[in-house]
This record gives structure tokens, C-alpha cells and sequence, in this order.
């Protein structure tokens, strides 16, 4: 199999221009740019995740479960960096301290948990506590099994309101106790992560027959998202998300720097473009609040992002801030 994922890079920065979307909304003031991109607003998170654990499973599938260790180590400490950035946000948001020492540490433990301390945390703590579960269960139910299994819950999250009152209280006993927004944790999520598991299962047979699978994953891309755009289902969602990475995984790109770059880009700027997204409504006080004053700021956002994140890769080729690498 391949070393190189210039596909999946490129494709992991495009999701990260759509995250930021999703932040600052440029497209509020038109009905037609909403709908449009709505179907990319929808699968930006889930691609994340689906990518970063078919190339985990690969490996875990090639190396055995101490990737698994490996990995859950990698991600804790970028949430320990972002959460020391972040600390003024956190300690301003929660009064931890005036909680006792013990109320205030239980309760800041299950915030870092369940992802509630700084904005895009939930990210991070879904996709390890995701992994383990996935990995976990599958061992003892099978893959395909805890596939359906999370199909099931991410069903059950995403139809919540049209459910009966007696089937909504674990959702909202979730909600009360750990993740108010329970749409954005590990058990809503954990699909992508099963997604990735046993997509990591046929990367080689996909190779093998690019010929056929390319064409039709980019048919079948169009396809879901045409569908999506009238029809917002989630099966079309997992249909989208399953073409779209097959697609850029098998597609051929000449080796470039670049790449590289920019998934390191997407990284930095996920977790710094909160930052200067919730600054959009002072922006408007100023310059007005219409289409292309929305659009403006969406640009100035993602070239602040890309500008921090350019001037934290050259940093930290620095022995002094060799740090930063912990940052992506």
C-alpha cells in the first residue's frame, strides 16, 4: 500500500475551510450559497475522523493494538497543549475554583473528558475515547457488528426530536450530566471511527481495482451530494464521506511539500480559528452585516489562520521552540 496520502492532505485542509465555515457562516445572507454548501458544512468533522482512523487502523491492523497506546498518547498531549492556550477561556467560562478542590477537579476532569473545556476540545477527547470503544468492542463483537452498532447510535442522536418522550431520556440524561451539544461527542461520532476501522480492511483492494473504483467513487461523490442537497439523510451523509475518501485516496498526485503542509495547516487551523471566529458580529458592527461583508471576513479568518500556522511551522524548526511541533 501507498506511503503517501496527497489526496486525503488536500482533502483533510479543503474540510478545514469548511470547518471554519461552519464558525463564521458567510453564507447566512443567501438562502441559494447555504443550500450549496451545506452537504460540505455536513461531512467536514466526520472526514476528519474517518481519516485519521482508517491510517490508525492500518496500522493497528499491520502492528497490533500498542498504536492504539501510541495514538491516544499523540492526541493527549495536543489537547494538553491547546488546553494550556486555552486556560484563560476555560477558567474565565467555569468557576472551577469556587467549586472546592475536589467538586472543581472531578468536575474539570469530566469537562477534559467529554470534551467542554476549550472550543474544538470535543474533537480531540471524541476521538480518543471513539477509538477505544471501537477498538475495544470490536474485538469482542466483531467489526461489522459495532459498525451497525454505531450506525445505530448516530441514527438515534441525529432523530432525537422525532423519537418518543420515554426513548429521548438517555439523550437527554447525556446531555443534563456530560455534553449538552450530545451531537458533537464520542458516541455520535464513533461511526466515522468504525467507518475508518474497516475501511483500513480493503485500502489494498481498492488500489488494486483503481481503475473501476476511482470513476465510480467520484460518480457516486456527485451523486450523494446532489441527493444531500434535497434530501438530507444520513445514509447519504455515510455514502458521501465513503466515496469523497475513496476517491482521494486513490487519486494520483505528484509528490510535493506541499501536501504535507498543508494537513499540518488543517491541524493548526481547526483549533486557532476559534479564536477570531466569534469576533464576526464586532467585524459587522463596523462594516455592516451583508453577503460580502460576511464573505470578507470568512477570508480574513482563514489567512489569519494560515498566517499563524505558517509562522508556528517555522518556528518550531528552532531548537528553542522545537515545542510547537506538539501543536499539530
Amino acid at each position: 500500500m501507498k506511503k503517501q496520502y496527497n489526496g486525503l492532505d488536500l482533502l483533510k485542509f479543503f474540510m478545514a475551510l469548511m470547518v471554519v465555515m461552519i464558525h463564521v457562516s458567510p453564507s447566512s445572507h443567501s438562502q441559494l450559497l447555504t443550500n450549496m454548501f451545506r452537504p460540505l458544512l455536513s461531512i467536514a468533522v466526520p472526514m476528519f475522523f474517518t481519516i485519521s482512523s482508517t491510517l490508525l487502523f492500518c496500522k493497528v491492523n499491520i502492528k497490533g493494538g500498542g498504536c492504539i497506546f501510541n495514538y491516544c498518547k499523540r492526541i493527549g498531549i495536543l489537547y494538553l497543549c491547546w488546553l494550556l492556550i486555552d486556560s484563560w477561556f476555560i477558567i474565565v467560562r467555569k468557576p472551577y475554583f469556587d467549586m472546592g478542590i475536589w467538586q472543581g477537579l472531578i468536575e474539570f476532569i469530566k469537562d477534559v473528558i467529554f470534551g467542554t473545556t476549550f472550543p474544538g476540545s470535543w474533537y480531540l477527547s471524541a476521538s480518543v475515547m471513539g477509538v477505544l470503544f471501537v477498538y475495544s468492542f470490536s474485538k469482542v463483537l466483531g467489526k461489522y457488528v459495532v459498525f451497525i452498532f454505531t450506525i445505530i447510535i448516530a441514527l438515534y442522536v441525529s432523530n432525537i426530536e422525532q423519537l418518543p418522550l420515554t426513548m429521548q431520556i438517555p439523550y437527554d440524561w447525556y446531555a443534563a450530566n456530560l455534553r449538552e451539544e450530545v451531537s458533537l461527542s464520542f458516541p455520535a461520532q464513533m461511526v466515522w471511527i468504525s467507518l475508518g476501522q474497516i475501511l483500513s480492511l480493503y485500502l489494498t483492494k481498492l488500489e488494486n481495482n483503481k481503475r473501476i473504483i476511482l470513476p465510480v467513487s467520484a460518480g457516486l461523490s456527485v451523486v450523494a451530494f446532489v441527493a444531500f442537497s434535497f434530501l438530507p439523510l444520513f445514509l447519504l451523509k455515510v455514502m458521501m464521506v465513503l466515496s469523497l475518501f475513496v476517491f482521494c485516496f486513490l487519486v494520483q498526485l505528484a509528490d510535493n511539500k506541499i501536501y504535507k503542509r498543508l494537513r499540518n495547516y488543517s491541524i493548526l487551523m481547526f483549533f486557532f480559528h476559534f479564536s477570531i471566529a466569534g469576533k464576526m458580529a464586532l467585524f459587522c458592527g463596523f462594516v455592516g452585516d451583508t453577503l460580502f461583508t460576511n464573505w470578507l471576513y470568512y477570508i480574513i479568518v482563514v489567512t489569519v489562520s494560515v498566517i499563524f500556522s505558517e509562522v508556528i511551522l517555522q518556528m518550531e524548526k528552532y531548537k528553542l521552540f522545537s515545542f510547537l511541533r506538539y501543536l499539530h
